[in-house]
């Protein structure tokens, strides 16, 4: 779990709006925010680590991403593994920490979710999905990680 309690993210996401969302002037009958779409957006990331693809030593492996254009910190983290995950079970420790990192410009903040992992089984192949859908509660609007979040292999 991100440290924090759900209470957090219900505050954030009723004072601040949703990357993608946006109010809506051209409809009087219209009020309030509106999100663009119907579907789940998937959200942006930067820094992440572990890369796709890489190969890296199974040892106190540190896991990074960051939100791109999402003022939001999110809940929790509900991680599971994809079919094609070998690495074995996630451990019950992972507990990942959150900082905040400003925008250039003071156009807002994103976030950088960091957890360390060493996996239970190495050689093997790490396949983590986030499957939570977030709903902003003021705009409706749905957003989810994309998938997988990180893919790469691990060796002794």
């Amino acid at each position: 779990m991100v440290n924090g309690t759900w209470w957090r993210w219900a505050l954030v996401a009723l004072l601040v709006p949703l990357a993608g969302c946006s109010t809506d002037g051209d409809d009087d009958e219209q009020t309030g925010p509106v999100c663009p779409t119907t579907d789940a957006m998937t959200v942006a990331l930067t820094n992440v680590s572990p890369a796709a693809g890489a190969s890296v030593t199974n040892s106190m492996i540190v896991h990074t991403f960051q939100t791109v254009d999402l003022d939001a910190r999110l809940p929790s983290l509900q991680l599971a593994t994809l079919p094609t995950h070998t690495a074995g079970a996630i451990p019950q420790s992972v507990a990942p920490t959150v900082t905040q990192v400003a925008r250039p410009g003071g156009s807002g903040t994103d976030f950088l979710y960091s957890f360390t992992v060493t996996w239970p089984t190495a050689p093997g192949h790490v396949a983590l999905v986030e499957p939570a859908l977030y709903v902003d509660p003021t705009t409706n609007c749905k957003f989810q990680f994309p998938s997988p979040l990180f893919d790469y292999d691990v060796t002794p």
